[in-house]
């Protein structure tokens, strides 16, 4: 009789515990967050093998404060898909307000590879209910990175334009990492523009990145080969605070380049449609000739 009654017991515990393993979940499936990222600050360019830091400061907003909300910041090698780092920080729990948000300050330390490259970068936000990244994910957010390790590619050279002096008294610059040979490279401060010609051995591809202050420009950064006759391959935009890296590819001939803003720019796209109506002019002429 008390061996029936230990396993009634034994029972009756294993079935409220497994009801609530599966309420739990249900109970918090309500809740969503998202996230905003308001300040990524990282070194653009690194020496290889050299350690850095990625610096992200951002706020999450949650629907709910019932149960406690952790997230992690997961950083991997697009090139390998492997990942470099993990960390985590804890959002809180607020049960005064049915919604709420809060701002968190999280670093990521980082290796760069031995080898010279870009290093482009996988960002993954993961909010969650709970500590650690669990199945019932609360929110996620993915951003796409890029560091110059190094030299753009192992047979880069990079060209420094030095650009007047800033307010305080500092020079700017302008660095040009590129398997083509560069020359005539120039800021103009009245156009925005950045300009250079790159050129190869035809056949061979070319491949180019260019750092520069992000107050350069105005708007967001557009690359113009050739007056827009040639479209870059593979173009790639990242920033920290203060500087933007854009990265693309070409086949390799003489080239002239042209970094600007989305503001300025747009005056090329005239270029190629005045081509266009100059290549058209005379054939309407000579149809109207035979009618």
């Amino acid at each position: 009789m008390l061996r029936h009654r230990v396993v009634l017991i034994i029972v009756g515990v294993l079935i409220s515990f497994s009801i609530a393993s599966f309420v739990a979940p249900l109970t918090h499936a309500g809740i969503q967050c998202s996230i905003q990222i308001n300040d990524l600050n990282y070194p653009l360019k690194v020496e290889p093998g050299q350690g850095f830091e990625i610096d992200t400061l951002l706020t999450v907003t949650c629907n709910q404060a019932s149960v406690p909300v952790a997230g992690r910041v997961d950083l991997y090698d697009n090139s390998t898909g492997r990942q470099l780092s993990v960390s985590g920080f804890p959002v809180g729990v607020n049960p005064n307000s049915p919604e709420w948000s809060i701002t968190a300050a999280i670093s990521s330390k980082l290796q760069a590879p031995s080898d010279m490259r870009i290093l482009y970068l996988r960002m993954v936000i993961w909010l969650a209910i709970g500590e650690g990244v669990p199945a019932l994910q609360a929110g996620r957010l993915e951003k796409s990175l890029q560091v110059e390790v190094g030299e753009a590619t192992p047979a880069s050279v990079t060209t420094q334009i030095v650009i007047g002096q800033t307010t305080n008294s500092t020079l700017a610059y302008v660095f040009i990492s590129s398997n083509s040979t560069v020359s005539q490279a120039n800021y103009d401060s009245g156009s925005h523009l950045i300009t250079f010609n790159a050129s190869g051995p035809g056949g061979a591809s070319g491949f180019t990145a260019v750092i520069f202050p992000k107050y350069f420009i105005d708007g967001s950064p557009v690359v113009v080969i050739d007056n827009g006759n040639l479209n870059p391959i593979s173009l790639y935009v990242s920033s920290n605070s203060t500087h933007y890296l854009v990265s693309f590819g070409y086949p390799l001939s003489v080239h002239i380049i042209t970094v600007g803003g989305s503001t300025t720019i747009p005056e090329f796209e005239i270029v190629p449609l005045l081509l266009m109506l100059s290549m058209l002019s005379p054939v309407a002429l000579l149809s109207r000739r035979n009618r």
